[in-house]
């Protein structure tokens, strides 16, 4: 019986690993021009595989990003969306530089290269709760995103490099950072730290940032941002990153961008980079996604910051109320 059991053993985990590699197959069929820019197959088969995929060659392009995602994150629930997400981003990105007259060179990387708590509202455990309330996986996560942040910034010396983390994905990416400086690398240019719990920060100095700004962006409506990030100094994550000096609040509230074109806004933690369908039908970024792009394709002067009283309603309304004077929605 004992060897039986091994060999179900095994099997369950030769399926999983098969369902990973499905997962990262789907993510490459989500947009054109992807690339397998990580994979890495753990010795222990029963631990999920990690992978980034990119849209536009990491290598060769102008302006990089990597999106660092947060709590409940895997490889084959999350990396195929997120793919998505970086199309819609890349699509945002090279709008806004052909705008700007600009080469519209860009990549964007979905990196599931960590394994993020996993969520207890989906597994109802104690532990993952507490897991979810302490940086160790935050700490291991950050290992391995500075060293893929070094890599990156190796393949492309010249590179506009930006790092985007979404909630735990926030503090993962403020300790690569953190560390990276420890250490005198600075491969990266911008950060934008999205519905953060907390990031173990007191100053942006703290991030070696190469010549470039840290940024942050909540919103009304996310729990996170509205009932977490304030009680991050009772453990251990510093103080509110809503209220740390040096940091640029963008918004994600609704409205119209310099452009003229209507972005709605966040309702929800997970909103930031998802996309609504304007008073055309068309998928359209929020304005969250829109301060998103402008930041990773280097176009600071292009971003909208946060008011200094947010709305109460926060997200804003559902459609444009009408076209802004001289532009359009």
């Amino acid at each position: 019986m004992g060897q039986l059991a091994a060999l179900n053993d095994q099997l369950s985990a030769a399926k999983g690993r098969l369902g990973d590699l499905d997962a990262v197959d789907q993510a490459l069929s989500r947009a054109p021009e992807t690339y397998l820019a990580q994979l890495q197959l753990p010795e222990d088969p029963h631990q999920q595989v990690l992978a980034a995929v990119a849209v536009g060659n990491p290598d060769t392009a102008a302006n990089v990003s990597v999106t660092v995602p947060g709590v409940g994150s895997t490889l084959k629930g999350t990396l195929p969306g997120m793919v998505s997400e970086a199309r819609n981003l890349r699509s945002e990105e090279i709008r806004q530089l052909n705008a700007a007259g600009k080469p519209a060179s860009v990549a964007t990387i979905a990196w599931m290269g960590y394994n993020p708590p996993r969520n207890p509202l989906d597994t109802g455990s104690a532990g993952d709760l507490w897991q979810t309330m302490t940086d160790e996986q935050a700490r291991a996560g950050a290992a391995d995103l500075s060293r893929y942040l070094q890599q990156v910034r190796a393949n492309n010396p010249g590179g506009h490099l930006t790092v985007l983390g979404h909630s735990y994905g926030s503090l993962t990416a403020s300790l690569a950072l953190q560390d990276l400086n420890a250490h005198g690398a600075h491969p990266v240019n911008d950060v934008v730290f999205y519905g953060s719990p907390g990031l173990e920060l007191y100053s942006p100095t703290q991030l070696g940032l190469d010549h470039g700004q840290a940024y942050v962006m909540q919103a009304p409506h996310d729990l996170i941002t509205s009932l977490v990030a304030p009680v991050a100094p009772l453990h251990g994550w510093g103080p509110d990153p809503y209220l740390t000096p040096g940091l640029t609040e963008l918004s994600s509230q609704a409205g119209f961008d310099p452009g003229g074109i209507w972005r709605d806004g966040v309702y929800a933690h997970g909103d930031y980079p998802r996309v609504f369908q304007d008073a055309a039908g068309q998928p359209q970024l929020r304005m969250s996604g829109y301060n998103l792009a402008a930041i990773a394709a280097g176009l600071p002067d292009n971003k909208v910051e946060a008011p200094l009283l947010p709305p109460i309603l926060g997200g804003g309304m559902p459609a444009a109320p009408g076209p802004a004077p001289g532009g359009r929605h």
